[in-house]
């Protein structure tokens, strides 16, 4: 490879006028190459979603019935076992419905009375604790984690209600907007004529 001195000899005996040559590049002192930058740049990441949202509906009523989240096992992943299947299938509608579970929240769960139960039977129990399986514990796990996929790091305070009802529901209340001590169980209920209506049913 000839160098610059070389180039310019030849070209004034030729009579040909040498431009300027371009700066060789340079290396740094460590005598590693330096990195050229990309021609094409990388598309810029969309910054990761909260793990809740702080813009969550006051009230969201939910036509699902809530279930608890069942222990899973590394060979969950490709066993077909009956309740993890039955949850992944209640993870999925959940997210269909577009719920969005805020900072500070009540989970309100209304299961249906067994159809065995009397006409007498269902209006004395109708919005009594619901004090039998799946656990209400249990329950807010499994919303937590369907919502909140990349971390429930940011709810400071889930709380959950378990009655008895017409029929099943689901309702996500946010308590920063809502007390607590305000809030009645019957207000979203199912309609079975034992109560007001609820508006759009």
């Amino acid at each position: 490879m000839r160098s610059r001195a070389a180039w310019a000899k030849l070209f004034a005996e030729k009579g040909v006028a040498a431009g300027p040559l371009p700066a060789a590049p340079t290396r740094p002192a460590s005598g590693l190459r330096r990195q050229e930058p990309s021609r094409a740049a990388p598309a810029p990441r969309s910054p990761a979603l909260p793990a809740s949202s702080s813009l969550a509906p006051e009230v969201q009523v939910l036509a699902i019935r809530a279930q608890g989240k069942p222990t899973m096992v590394s060979s969950d992943r490709y066993r077909k076992r009956p309740a993890v299947l039955r949850y992944r299938a209640y993870a999925d509608h959940l997210r269909l419905l577009g719920a969005v579970l805020p900072e500070s929240y009540l989970v309100i769960a209304y299961f249906a009375m067994p159809a065995s139960w009397s006409g007498a039977e269902r209006g004395r129990r109708h919005l009594t604790p619901h004090q039998v399986k799946p656990d209400g514990t249990n329950i807010l796990k499994g919303v937590e984690d369907v919502l909140c996929p990349r971390g429930d790091q940011q709810l400071f305070d889930g709380r959950f209600r378990k009655v008895w009802a017409a029929s099943d529901r689901m309702v996500i209340i946010d308590t920063r907007a809502r007390p607590i001590s305000a809030i009645d169980v019957a207000e979203w209920a199912p309609n079975n004529g034992l109560h007001r209506s609820l508006r759009g049913e």
